[in-house]
């Protein structure tokens, strides 16, 4: 540039430069500006010297730099320029520069959000316009909408349509109806009812301007194309699509024809319709839109403008919402790139850069990176605008979100509190931003579960908002919302209902009853209903959602999807797991085609997919989506991101009902070590994670660890949610199931009631989870013995469950199973078998054949048809649990374990020991492969095998086996435990049958001291171990003491059982063998009479145990020589058995052995001979050929055989049977003492007097070590 000739003062060029700093400023050169400006400044004197033309001229070109700082957004130099031109107005008293320069210093203020400043500002320059010019002057209407702008920021829009008024009135007076200013005034009006959402009273002001714009401009004049764009910008707020399109594309198409397509305002109509399309989720179109605007701006404006940069911001919210976060980040950087070549690095517009950058970052799961962009945005606003201001207060907000995200809630509510204080400070009390920051804090307290404090803040804001806002607002609207939303967490259903419906109601008076937030409102009013267990309201109400969601928006739009997914996953909880994965694929199919296949959102429809597989037991297909989910999640979020540790928690489950259990624990590690370098340690996350560790550790009887998980997760929620709050309540739950397991049912009870208290406490009393309480109560009560309390409390869950879930729920059939599996304990068994008919029925319709539930109840049914002695029909049921289990379990799943295992008990009682060894032992192969070695489960097949030997008369191997359950069972539950108890009194049975009875009486003292000091006195375990001891007593001849052990059992069996139970029979029973030993035979009748009818009522006239009393009451008959009685009795006894049991079973054998016994007692030894070889025939074919009741058929044909005088084969037979005993038995056992003493008469009859005298020597001795008392008395007898 010629300095010289501008300071030569020539007029002209000093005329030139004038017109070159203002094309400079209007086309945004304002450095090149503000030197134009500088030089005119210079060369001004030499021209006007002190004339009154240069002080106007002066204060001009003060005010152009004032102006051109104010865009470079430099406050100070601004204000500096602007106090010069006023100091110059007040030297030349230029009252209209004056009351300027005071608008200028408003405007400034304004723009530094300085309300009160800029209102005091606007305020001077009015009055001094009043004092010097008419009231109906444009000056004044001017200074009544500069004051009405920051009556609108503030948020006083009484005060705002108050000053607009008067400013239309103004130009009414001097222009008339028909002027463009007035049409300015009328589309300020429509900006105040539409930021107001009041769209209709908006809508008819921007149609009021344009009618007067139509009438006074060209229809192509700029003025109509932006009523258009206010027009197209309120349609949308309306969801008003077509329309809000439609008037952007006669905006636009104005712009077209008289600017042509390269125009900085058609590129801004091509930006707004791009906005319109990102709110209605079409993003390819938006980017569309943004890219022609780009490139309009790129060739007008070139690389460094700052509408470019504002492009290329809108861009990346654009790629941000379709999750290409990596496009989005680039394009954000190009924005900040030109921000920084056009402004300083401390400049608001850099600020907002590192804004957008952070919500990206955030959006993106990277936190530590968002934190890092809004802090560089924060200090430079600190810097710029000082701590109080509005955009300082929305950053705070910014980082209050991320640290929401982290979890970190006091950290999220300190910036809120932040936000909120600078707001209170800078805004009237009464402004919706600090409703928004009452709302933000609620939010957080929500998130910790403080629902109290949240409601409360919620509170605050609607007051607030009611005071300032039309009651129609949608911002009231969104508050009831989160009052809904606080009070449902609570499970305050209805309150949050009521809420719901103002929300609704509000809603739709404002926006009409097909707009995407009624659809929102519908869907949470659903819901709620759901919350509720309300499955037939809730239903409508989100299919009202959807239907609406489907009139607004195209097919594939993600709200649609969100809709789809929420009617699924209420049609999952209900069990209707068809309609939920229909359900589920629409929505993943939306999702794919608007967000292609590596969007995170697609997440959650993958994730809602595998659940519901997995609730099918379809755990391939589950473990597949599961791994789909967390491919997108690694490959966006990095390996670092809570919601891959969320992924790798749903894997873990997915093998923690697989049994996988070493695999669950894996996964669930790898999602705590994410978590608590992400989240921290006080995350309701990581609490959720310790409780999932903690159930895999429970289900390996792993115990201790289970605990110590479980105590973590419940530390963390008290510490986060307080003391009363539903999850606090799964965690008493989930500690007092492992007590259950532990047997500490004390213990149990006592979690299991805290959990009850709370929910009771915070939910509807027919709550499903409180039914679940009652349930779990329930479980301990039935280990305990306690069946009343039992009863009472499965009936308590089934009436909650039946009103709040109908007949036809999953969760219903769980409790007819339970009162089932209850009655199968009280041996109710015709009422069990009609519970767990109940359950299967509802199981089937609900879940299908294929369910692993419906195994379940297979198994249960054939439990109890064993129990009834209908072996054909147990082994079906449990055939057809293993058939579903092999088809959707692995083939080494603890379940088919289960299944080989129960096969195995019934043929054990159909004795088939060779098949049902073989059944036990597939079970022990399974349970060791994948529960390891020290399971429980293991122990019960240990037991269970244990038995079968001991009924094949292998007394080691039986031995050895229950040592292996005792060590399982010492490792996992100590020494003090019932199942302890069950196993020292197994160990003693055996002692028992060995003859070892001291050894017996011992395990059984041991077992009884256990169980006593666990049930107490009145239990039913302890009753079946007096009947052990009573058992040993009676087969040592200590008459007086079995019959004392069998009647106080049966005293505690009378007062807890009900009058006609199998156990009780089974006393009588006991008590008829004790009085028959004594020769008792009334008093033994009596007792197997009362047995008799017990088992007749119970089991009817075709049941093994029935025919067992039979036998007892002929070995009454025979004692009393009534043989032909006892006979009959026997033979009835055959019949049964071969009915039920088969013609080769142990007790048919024993039939056709009483039935000897009689026969040889009649002297008919034919008949006594061919009945025991069918028993040994028996006997051979189905047991160890070294069994106890092998030798006793032995010694039985010897028996006749010596009386028949075949004494070699006699001899033979009984030394055969002794050879057996002596193998098997304790030398001092019983039958040792008979085998001798048949010896010995084989000896004396062939004459062979000291071979007998032997013999009958030894079984002497055996009798009087077994019988000491009668040992003693025959001393006495023999020295007197």
């Amino acid at each position: 540039m010629d300095n010289q000739s501008v300071k030569s003062g020539n007029p002209q060029e000093v005329k030139l430069l004038c017109e070159k700093g203002v094309n400079n400023h209007q086309s945004d050169n304002l450095n090149e500006a503000i030197s134009c400006c500088a030089q005119l400044s210079d060369s001004l004197q030499a021209i006007l010297a002190c004339s009154e033309d240069y002080y106007r001229f002066q204060s001009d070109i003060c005010l152009l730099i004032s102006e051109i700082y104010i865009r470079r957004s430099e406050w100070m130099k601004a204000e500096e320029f602007n106090e010069k031109a006023r100091e110059i107005a007040e030297k030349s008293q230029e009252q209209i520069i004056i009351t300027q320069c005071l608008d200028r210093h408003g405007d400034i203020k304004r723009m530094q959000e300085d309300w009160s400043k800029a209102l005091d500002y606007y305020t001077k320059s009015l009055d001094l316009k009043l004092s010097c010019v008419g009231r109906n002057d444009l000056g004044i209407s001017h200074s009544y909408e500069l004051l009405g702008f920051v009556y609108f920021a503030q948020g006083k829009y009484q005060d705002v349509f108050s000053m607009f008024e008067k400013s239309l009135k103004i130009q009414l007076s001097i222009y008339g109806h028909n002027h463009a200013s007035v049409a300015a005034i009328y589309n300020n009006l429509g900006a105040v009812y539409s930021h107001q959402a009041k769209h209709d009273e908006a809508i008819s002001m921007y149609n009021k301007s344009l009618k007067i714009q139509l009438a006074v401009f060209d229809h192509n004049h700029p003025d109509i194309s932006t009523s258009y764009a206010n027009l197209g910008n309120c349609y949308a707020y309306q969801s008003k699509h077509e329309e809000a399109i439609s008037m952007l594309k006669q905006s636009l198409q104005i712009q077209l024809s008289v600017l042509g397509h390269h125009h900085p305002d058609v590129a801004a109509t091509y930006n707004n319709m791009g906005a319109l399309y990102n709110d209605r989720a079409k993003y390819e179109e938006a980017i569309s839109m943004y890219k022609k605007s780009i490139k309009i701006q790129l060739s007008l404006l070139g690389h460094h403008h700052p509408d470019v940069a504002k492009t290329y911001n809108n861009l990346g919210i654009a790629y941000s919402h379709q999750s290409r976060y990596e496009e989005a980040i680039a394009m954000h950087k190009k924005s900040l790139q030109i921000k920084l070549f056009v402004h300083s690095h401390d400049h608001p517009d850099v600020a907002n850069s590192y804004g957008n950058l952070g919500n990206v970052y955030r959006d993106h799961g990277k936190q530590e990176e968002a934190i890092a962009m809004y802090e560089k945005s924060l200090k430079i606003l600190l810097k710029v605008h000082g701590q109080h201001h509005s955009n300082v207060a929305k950053l705070y907000g910014n980082l209050g979100n991320v640290y929401i995200d982290q979890g970190k809630h006091e950290m999220a509510i300190a910036m809120y509190e932040k936000s909120l204080k600078i707001q209170v400070f800078v805004l009237d009390y009464n402004h919706p931003d600090i409703a928004a920051s009452y709302n933000d804090i609620g939010t957080a307290y929500k998130h910790q579960g403080k629902y109290e404090e949240a409601t409360s803040m919620y509170q605050k804001s609607l007051k607030i908002q009611l005071s300032i806002l039309d009651p129609n607002h949608p911002s009231i609207a969104a508050t009831y919302n989160n009052l809904g939303v606080s009070y449902a967490a609570q499970s305050k259903h209805e309150e949050a209902v009521s809420m719901y419906e103002k929300s609704v109601k509000i809603k739709e008076s404002v926006l009409g009853h097909n707009h995407p937030d009624i659809a929102v409102s519908y869907n949470n009013i659903g819901l709620a209903y759901h919350d509720q267990g309300k499955h037939e309201e809730a239903i409508p109400m989100l299919e009202k959602s959807l239907k609406i969601q489907l009139s607004v928006f195209s097919d594939n739009h993600p709200n649609v999807a969100k809709s789809y997914c929420n009617l699924g996953n209420v049609y999952a909880h209900y069990g209707k797991y068809e309609n939920a994965i229909c359900m589920y694929e629409k929505s993943l199919q939306i999702q794919l085609l608007v967000l292609g296949h590596n969007h995170p959102d697609l997440v959650k429809p993958y994730n809602n997919l595998a659940n519901v597989y997995s609730s099918q037991i379809k755990y391939q297909e589950a473990i597949s989506l599961y791994k789909k989910s967390l491919n997108i999640q690694l490959s966006v979020f990095g390996c670092n991101h809570p919601d891959v540790a969320a992924s790798y928690n749903n894997l873990g489950l997915t093998y923690l009902r697989q049994a996988k259990y070493e695999e669950a624990i894996s996964m669930y590690k790898k999602s705590l070590k994410i978590q608590l370098s992400v989240l921290g340690h006080d995350h309701l996350d990581v609490a959720a994670t310790y409780n999932n560790i903690g159930l895999a550790y429970s289900n390996l009887s792993n115990h201790d660890e289970a605990i110590s998980m479980h105590e973590k997760s419940l530390k963390i929620k008290l510490s986060i949610l307080g003391h009363r709050h539903s999850l606090v309540a799964t965690s008493y739950d989930n500690i007092g199931t492992v007590k259950r397991e532990q047997g500490k049912h004390k213990e149990a009870i006592s979690m299991y009631e805290k959990s009850l208290k709370i929910q009771l406490a915070i939910f509807d009393h027919n709550h499903p989870d409180i039914a679940l309480s009652y349930r779990n109560l329930a479980n301990v009560y039935t280990q305990q013995g306690k069946y009343n309390d039992a009863t009472s409390m499965y009936e308590k869950a089934l009436k909650i469950q039946l009103s709040v879930l109908g007949h036809h729920h999953p969760d219903v059939a769980a409790s007819y199973n339970n009162l089932g599996g209850l009655y199968y304990y009280q041996n109710k068994l015709k009422k069990a078998i009609s519970m767990f008919d109940k359950g299967l029925q509802i199981q089937i319709s609900v879940l299908g054949q294929n369910h692993s539930n419906v195994a379940a109840t297979y198994n249960n049914m054939g439990s109890v048809y064993s129990d009834q002695g209908k072996y054909e029909e147990a082994i079906s049921m449990h055939q057809k649990s293993l058939k579903i289990r092999l088809s959707a379990f692995d083939q080494n799943h603890p379940e088919v374990a289960t299944s080989y295992g129960n096969l195995g008990i019934v043929y054990r009682n159909q004795g088939k020991y060779e098949q049902a060894i073989s059944m036990l032992k597939k079970s022990l192969k399974i349970e060791l492969s994948v529960l390891g070695s020290k399971h429980h489960s293991l122990a019960d097949t240990y037991i269970n095998m244990g038995a079968v030997y001991g009924d094949q008369g292998k007394y080691e191997e039986a031995i050895s086996m229950y040592k292996k359950s005792l060590k399982i069972q010492l490792f996992n539950f100590g020494y003090h435990h019932p199942k302890i108890a069950r196993l020292y009194k197994n160990i003693g049975t055996v002692y028992d049958l060995q003859g070892k009875y001291d050894e017996a009486i011992f395990m059984y003292e041991k077992s009884f001291k256990i169980q006593v000091s666990f049930f107490g006195q009145n239990h039913s375990d302890v009753a079946m171990l007096l009947d052990s001891l009573g058992n040993a007593y009676i087969h040592q001849g200590k008459h007086e003491e079995a019959l004392s052990k069998y009647e106080d059992s049966l005293k505690i069996k009378l007062s807890i059982l009900d009058l006609n139970h199998p156990s009780i029979a089974a006393s009588y029973d006991n008590l008829g063998n004790v009085y028959s030993r004594k020769n008792k035979l009334e008093e033994a009748l009596s007792m197997f009479e009362k047995s008799l009818k017990i088992q007749l009522l119970i089991h009817g006239d075709n049941h093994h145990n029935v025919a067992l009393t039979y036998c007892n009451v002929g070995l009454v008959c025979a004692k009393d020589k009534k043989y032909e009685d006892a006979i009959l009795m026997y033979e009835k006894s055959l019949q049964i058995q071969l009915s039920a049991l088969g013609h080769n079973h142990p007790h048919v054998a024993k039939s056709y052995g009483s039935l000897g016994n009689v026969y040889n007692l009649q002297s008919k030894y034919e008949e006594a001979l061919s009945m025991y070889k069918k028993s040994l025939q028996i006997q051979l074919l189905i047991l160890d050929h070294n069994h106890p009741d092998i030798a006793k058929s032995y010694c039985n044909l010897g028996s006749i055989y010596s009386r028949q005088g075949r004494y070699n084969e006699a001899l033979s037979m009984c030394e055969k049977a002794l050879k057996i005993q002596l193998l098997v038995l304790d030398q001092n056992h019983p039958d040792v003492s008979v085998s001798y003493y048949e010896i010995g008469k084989i000896y004396d009859d062939q004459g062979k007097h000291e071979e007998a005298r032997s013999r009958f020597q030894k079984s002497l001795q055996i009798y009087y070590h077994n019988h000491p008392d009668e040992c003693s008395r025959d001393n006495i007898s023999n020295n007197e």
